[in-house]
């Protein structure tokens, strides 16, 4: 067999099984002589590894389709596909029909309603629907999202009906009342995001960011905790920072709710609205990060 074929056979599955093992990062290529390091892959050589919507909406911005090999299409609308497999994952409801969480065990369940009168159009195929009283989804307690003092991050897609009340999108509870260590991320009415960390009434880190939200329209909400600081993104920026001069430590144990208050007691805070791709990681997502899972939409790696 000629020697060169054999090495340039070689070479092309060593790299098919990278491929396919796991998503490409930057330390998977190494350029060549004239080579941008820039990469474009048909993401039908991993059907797993891109997750669309039922509805057909891709890992582009602007819902068309992913672009193969050898398409015109800027390598830049897979990339955001690629760069949004980040690690750290350790929960996502895409709200597709279910309330199952398709990265770990944080399965919930739909309360106040029943069927498909939970669920609405998302930003990426369904949504779940909130109707600002009774509906919300419980998730019992687990273990991967108890993050302690530890960094991580909160990011998912809303939709508010109304912004006249205050609006609880997720809270992750180490207890049963107002008074126990919790996180959570939430609309403050009249406009303003909401994250915050808590331990104690005097321990937390309570950032409020005023905004300009609109009633109707989709909106991309990130908050990242690393060490003691915690930072807000609003379609991919960062819109407001905050440092709590000391370690915040949310606990152990408890459920969690999308959708409202975890507690029972004093005000819930319901939302009104639509919440999609709900995700939790358990470390501080970089502003690049941030910023690739923003533009990729749907397009985000189990």
């Amino acid at each position: 067999m000629n020697r060169g074929f054999l090495v340039a056979t070689l070479f092309g599955l060593a790299f098919y099984g990278r491929v396919l093992g796991g998503c490409l990062s930057d330390d998977d290529v190494t350029p060549g002589p004239g080579v941008d390091g820039s990469v474009s892959l048909d993401a039908s050589a991993r059907p797993d590894a891109l997750v669309p919507s039922e509805g057909g909406v891709d890992a582009t911005t602007d819902g068309g389709a992913v672009p193969d090999a050898s398409s015109d299409a800027p390598a830049d609308a897979l990339d955001a596909s690629v760069d949004a497999c980040v690690p750290g994952l350790v929960a996502w409801w895409p709200a597709e029909g279910t309330a199952e969480d398709t990265k770990g065990a944080n399965e919930g369940t739909l309360i106040g309603d029943a069927g498909d009168a939970g669920f609405t159009t998302g930003k990426v195929g369904v949504a779940f629907s909130f109707d600002g009283t009774d509906r919300y989804v419980q998730v019992n307690a687990q273990s991967s999202l108890d993050m302690s003092a530890g960094d991580f991050t909160v990011d998912v897609w809303f939709k508010l009906a109304s912004l006249a009340t205050d609006q609880t999108i997720f809270q992750k509870l180490s207890g049963s009342t107002t008074a126990d260590p919790s996180y959570f991320i939430e609309f403050s009415s009249p406009n303003a995001l909401r994250f915050a960390v808590l331990e104690t009434v005097s321990n937390r880190n309570d950032l409020s960011v005023t905004t300009t939200l609109a009633a109707g329209t989709w909106y991309h909400f990130a908050a990242v905790r690393s060490q003691n600081s915690s930072t807000i993104y609003l379609d991919g920026v960062a819109i407001g920072s905050q440092d709590a001069g000391a370690a915040v430590n949310t606990g152990t144990g408890g459920g969690a709710r999308i959708g409202r208050a975890a507690h029972d007691s004093g005000i819930v805070r319901p939302v009104n609205g639509a919440v999609d791709e709900l995700a939790i990681y358990n470390r501080a997502l970089s502003a690049a990060e941030i910023q690739a899972v923003f533009a990729a939409g749907a397009a985000r790696c189990k």
